[in-house]
């Protein structure tokens, strides 16, 4: 996983505290945790990797993408073609989210990326989108996440996966749950499918911080009382 993302273990690896569903996924190790579990992610070559823009997702070795992506059929005759759900384990104020595109060793097949979207954010699990029901998402309970900026994207609109990461900005959103409802994708007309996506809360204050915030207020507010 990348440095400092939710779900990190310290070693640049994986600690299970974040879950993924989504409303489908494909055989061959293509399942919603391969998206959140940092399978493919790595250093740009050259770098240190202390830089969220220097990391990349590899397209392995395999032109269908498995074990390093999620992959779902697509949902027809609807408005949207399905959608991807994370779970983070806790609330976090959310800074942002690196999305790497579905990114298969095949080019031909990254059309299967996802390209329109719109993005939901909860505190709570509204509890009605389950994993695997082949259902369009439902939105009830969800907040839309509005006015995001994006690197590399057109509103909501992401491009097709050359292997970099394109930013989210959650502007400090607060969430335990982040939802992907897929509008569209690139042109394939039976899958879709995300490489990676990670995510990052905003800096916390360390513990003598906050005291030494605490007893600035504190000292504020007994002078002005003796004023």
């Amino acid at each position: 996983m990348i440095i400092g993302a939710i779900g990190n273990d310290g070693m640049n690896g994986f600690d299970n505290s974040i879950t993924a569903t989504a409303h489908d996924e494909y055989t061959s190790g293509r399942g919603p945790a391969s998206a959140i579990n940092g399978a493919g992610i790595q250093i740009s070559s050259g770098e240190d990797g202390d830089q969220v823009s220097e990391w990349e997702h590899d397209s392995g070795s395999t032109g269908t993408g498995n074990n390093w992506n999620w992959l779902g059929d697509r949902i027809t005759g609807g408005s949207s073609i399905g959608w991807y759900k994370v779970d983070l384990g806790s609330s976090y104020q959310l800074d942002e989210a690196l999305l790497f595109n579905f990114n298969p060793d095949d080019s031909a097949r990254s059309s299967r990326g996802v390209n329109s979207v719109n993005i939901y954010t909860a505190l709570s699990d509204p509890g009605n989108n389950s994993n695997g029901n082949n259902t369009e998402f439902n939105n009830t309970g969800w907040s839309l996440l509005r006015n995001q900026s994006m690197t590399r994207v057109s509103g909501n609109t992401f491009p097709q996966s050359a292997g970099q990461a394109d930013v989210i900005d959650f502007g400090g959103q607060s969430a335990r749950y982040v939802a992907l409802e897929i509008v569209s994708n690139h042109g394939d007309s039976s899958f879709v499918g995300l490489g990676e996506v990670q995510f990052f809360a905003t800096t916390i204050p360390e513990p003598s911080s906050l005291m030494l915030i605490g007893m600035a207020l504190g000292a504020a507010l007994f002078l002005r009382r003796r004023a």
